[in-house]
């Protein structure tokens, strides 16, 4: 919910998304997984908007 400058409050559309990451622990390391998923967080973030 948001609040406008005379008090009165909305609730309004935001982009929103989830990433997950499924792996096979006997496989991988799952701190590996967290350096990926942030990087790729980042990514999506500052991706441009004409691109």
């Amino acid at each position: 919910m948001v609040t406008d400058e005379y008090g009165n409050h909305a609730i309004v559309p935001r982009k929103r998304g989830y990433i997950s990451l499924g792996y096979d622990h006997r496989l991988v390391n799952g701190a590996d997984g967290d350096p990926f998923l942030a990087r790729v967080k980042q990514l999506l973030e500052t991706f441009p908007e004409q691109a």
